[in-house]
């Protein structure tokens, strides 16, 4: 399994509307001061780190109304990961081809975010969803 993208909302200069990220084999950030690279890095880390809990300065201007969402597109999904989180996350996606998604969302600052899985069957996110995925995704993002 591959991480394929990372999709940011409400994040530090993040707005509602987000930003996608492809992971390639080589992802470089390119940019003006103060545009946003910094904050994608961290919303990675956030995202790596399984929901670790955010403060209130990661909220988009502090407006912890709005919660933080991360979601992680993975593919390239070997019979190992698929017997791991189960097959019936999988679902065919026009960009990425067969993957998965995953978000984590933050409601309150200082607390773990929230784990969310999209479900093909019901075409919206439920949470929590894939079993078994914390350790999986943990060694399957890059460092």
């Amino acid at each position: 399994m591959k991480l394929r993208a990372v999709r940011i909302r409400n994040f530090g200069c993040i707005d509602a509307e987000g930003c996608e990220v492809e992971i390639d084999r080589i992802v470089v950030l390119i940019g003006q001061n103060n545009v946003g690279k910094s904050t994608i890095l961290d919303a990675y880390e956030a995202f790596a780190t399984i929901g670790s809990a955010q403060p209130t300065s990661r909220f988009r201007n502090e407006d912890t109304s709005v919660p933080i969402t991360i979601e992680g597109v993975f593919s390239d999904l070997s019979d190992e990961d698929r017997e791991t989180i189960g097959s019936k996350w999988e679902h065919a996606d026009p960009h990425h081809g067969k993957c998965i998604r995953v978000k984590w969302e933050w409601a309150s600052p200082d607390e773990k975010g929230t784990k969310y899985s999209w479900d093909p069957a019901s075409n919206d996110w439920k949470k929590g969803g894939v079993g078994g995925w914390d350790t999986l995704i943990a060694s399957r993002i890059p460092a």
